[in-house]
C-alpha cells in the first residue's frame, strides 16, 4: 500500500475524512472545474512569467 503524503495526513486528523470522502471532494471539485471549462491552455504564459521575474531581479 503506498504511503499518504503529509497533506492527506494532516486533512484527515482536522476534519476527521476518510480516504473515500478525499476522494469524493476532489472528484466533486475537478467535475465543476470541467464543467466551468477549466482553465485554458496559455502558450506564451512561460516567456511572460520569465520576463518578469528577470525584470524583478530573481
Amino acid at each position: 500500500m503506498k504511503q499518504k503524503d503529509e497533506i492527506t495526513e494532516l486533512l484527515q486528523r482536522l476534519y476527521g475524512f476518510s480516504d473515500d470522502q478525499l476522494l469524493k471532494a476532489f472528484k466533486e471539485a475537478e467535475a465543476e472545474v470541467e464543467a466551468e471549462g477549466g482553465p485554458t491552455p496559455d502558450p506564451e504564459g512561460f516567456e511572460r512569467l520569465w520576463e518578469k521575474m528577470r525584470e524583478q531581479g530573481l
